[in-house]
């Protein structure tokens, strides 16, 4: 066979999922190939899409220097990484060399940022933006990102301070002192302190005080972060309807939050609505093709209409 017949089948037999089809067809194009860099690298996807995560990361490190600019091996191998547990030194040592090598590719550093924010937190994931940002600084798509994540980093940042300042007291007791606190003029208006009330708010089931106050903070500054935990408040409450808009709007511009989607997903089965679920799910499927994990959740709510 040829290349590129080979490299037909291999991609037909993909499409159909037959992955120990395509690994078989790799062999023995890699036996009449052996320095093509199409087979090379589909060995090492092939090898990861079979859960053989082990035999795909030797493989992927062997070919790092030859393929360090090419995107999707890169995407593959920091999807092998992040499918081996305890790796989180290892995909942000990779993570700085990739920002080191200059890829100036626009969607591969859009995905790059989301796949560290999913994997390493939000922190970094601004980290990685903003050096994304110095390779294509006429990039918008970057740049949009930058502005996002400047404030709900700064917010997130300092909600977290107040849970570790507080951290070990009784809701209780910590409620009436963040609210004696709050009572001071130069504590009413601090955004984060009263962030985290709401949350002690929600903790103890006072959930129209917490919604209430969750309202008033997106009236002053209208960030993801709040919204999130407006959306968790009202779950909380049992208010679906409003959970559902608060959270799938969430959902759409990080379909990775592992919390996120199981609550969205419990919503939708609650009521058996997998019209809804497969609808929002399969648009985030649109915007972030990597989010494959969102198949297994419509397939489940396909049988809901079965029942």
């Amino acid at each position: 066979m040829t290349v590129a017949q080979y490299k037909n089948r291999l991609i037909e037999l993909e499409k159909k999922k037959d992955f120990l089809g395509a690994y078989d067809i790799l062999n023995a194009a890699l036996s009449e190939y052996p320095t093509n860099a199409f087979f090379i690298k589909g060995e090492i996807y092939i090898l990861f899409k079979l859960g053989r995560l082990k035999e795909a990361r030797q493989s992927a490190e062997l070919r790092i220097e030859q393929f360090k600019y090419d995107t999707f091996f890169l995407r593959t191998y920091l999807n092998i990484l992040a499918s081996l547990k305890h790796n989180k030194k290892d995909i942000e040592s990779l993570i700085d060399n990739i920002l080191l090598w200059n890829i100036r590719d626009e969607d591969f550093l859009v995905f790059l940022a989301r796949f560290t924010g999913r994997i390493l937190g939000e922190s970094k994931a601004y980290d990685v933006i903003k050096r994304a940002v110095c390779l294509i600084p006429e990039s918008k798509a970057l740049k949009n990102m930058l502005d996002k994540d400047k404030d709900n980093i700064s917010i997130e940042s300092k909600f977290r301070h107040y849970k570790k300042k507080f951290e070990g007291k009784a809701i209780k007791d910590a409620i009436e002192e963040i609210e004696m606190i709050l009572e001071m003029p130069e504590y009413r208006h601090d955004y984060e302190l009263n962030l985290y009330l709401a949350g002690l708010y929600k903790e103890s089931r006072r959930f129209e005080d917490a919604i209430y106050l969750y309202k008033k903070l997106l009236s002053i500054n209208d960030n993801d972060f709040t919204r999130k935990m407006l959306g968790y408040a009202f779950y909380k409450k049992g208010d679906k309807a409003n959970a559902f808009t608060y959270l799938s709007d969430m959902f759409l511009k990080n379909p990775f939050d592992h919390y996120l989607y199981t609550t969205i997903f419990k919503i939708c089965e609650s009521s058996g609505d997998s019209q809804k679920l497969e609808g929002l799910f399969r648009n985030a499927l649109g915007l972030f093709p990597d989010a494959k994990h969102l198949y297994g959740f419509i397939k489940k709510a396909e049988k809901w209409q079965k029942k």
